[in-house]
């Protein structure tokens, strides 16, 4: 699987690369083969950490427990996750088919 570059394995966690587009109009979760990155649409704007928080609403509805640890003023972050790094692979499979 392609995605598997945006994945970094810390088990027993794992982190995601992702670049996110905030103000977007409706939300989506695709691979940006170019940046090695999930590419992420959020719907709320990039002002007082809005758009972070509605990030991590959304990914909430596939992942455990997802926290920034890098990036959070910027549109490229690293989020860490407690899915397992086989896990996160069985979970973007299902979204990406």
């Amino acid at each position: 699987m392609k995605a598997a570059s945006a994945l970094v394995n810390r088990e027993p966690n794992t982190i995601l690369k992702v670049h996110v587009t905030p103000g977007a109009k409706e939300y989506s979760l695709e691979y940006d083969e170019w940046r090695k990155e999930l590419k992420i649409k959020v719907k709320a704007p990039p002002h007082q950490g809005k758009a972070n928080q509605d990030l991590i609403a959304f990914l909430r509805q596939y992942f455990k427990n997802p926290i920034i640890i890098s990036g959070s003023k910027t549109r490229s972050k690293h989020i860490k996750i407690d899915n397992s790094y086989q896990e996160t692979l069985t979970i973007l499979e299902d979204i990406f088919t």
